[in-house]
């Protein structure tokens, strides 16, 4: 008897204790429910405030169809430069001192658009041609387009960068009927024109030429180029073929 009487005055504790580590659980779930219900509450306003946002930046139908009408009334190179960008609509009415310049400015304020800044440097719409810099980037890029007898065009543009080392890249496409097909073969092979112009200059271990096409401005035959020696490619019908 005097030992169950010794154990019994520790039984209100044990129980005290027992008591208070079933209620820590309650209070972590208690806790842990208000995270999770504040967290889906920050997630809805920062999806309510991207769905604003969105709106904000989109095109009224009204501005678009408006936009998209002088765009379908461009010809040429213009055309060609512009496709279904509107900045680039815009650096072409800027250009031409156009009366829409202001209206379109002011639709492109209040949206935002994925794109550069486009620079024209030079514009000789008569002659198919076109020079332009995309934003800051230190990038020069021409366009030119040759008629074919079939009634297509073909578009050559060139872009030519210079970091460490100067880069060129030019690439053709054909135009007919509203639609655009990137073209292959237009020009004799580059490297071919290379070691014509200076033996050796493609092999791993020389040193960086910089060779570019120059685009006629009169007439329709492409040159190749290093400094100011040149090669001819005449022009046959939407390819061309070196003169030799």
């Amino acid at each position: 008897m005097k030992k169950l009487f010794r154990i019994y005055p520790i039984l209100p504790l044990v129980l005290v204790f027992l008591l208070s580590a079933c209620q820590q659980p309650v209070d972590q779930e208690e806790t842990h429910f208000d995270e999770v219900k504040k967290t889906e509450e920050v997630e809805k306003v920062t999806d309510d405030e991207s769905n604003e946002h969105s709106q904000l930046n989109s095109l009224t139908e009204k501005d678009s169809s408006y936009l998209d009408s002088l765009i379908n009334e461009l010809n040429g190179i213009d055309q060609f430069f512009v496709k279904n960008s509107y900045k680039r609509l815009l650096a072409i009415l800027e250009e031409k001192e156009d009366q829409n310049v202001s209206k379109v400015n002011e639709i492109l304020q209040k949206v935002s658009i994925n794109e550069p800044e486009y620079y024209i440097e030079k514009y000789l719409p008569r002659n198919g041609y076109i020079a332009y810099t995309p934003g800051p980037v230190e990038v020069f890029v021409e366009m030119v387009y040759w008629n074919k007898s079939d009634g297509s065009q073909l578009i050559a543009t060139q872009s030519r960068s210079c970091g460490p080392v100067c880069d060129m890249e030019i690439s053709f496409e054909s135009y007919k009927d509203g639609s655009y097909e990137k073209k292959n073969g237009v020009i004799p092979d580059q490297i071919m024109l290379s070691e014509k112009l200076v033996p050796g200059s493609t092999t791993d271990d020389s040193e960086p030429y910089e060779f570019y096409f120059k685009f006629p401005i009169e007439g329709k035959d492409l040159q190749y180029c290093i400094g100011e020696a040149c090669l001819t490619l005449e022009w046959s019908d939407g390819v061309f073929v070196l003169k030799e």
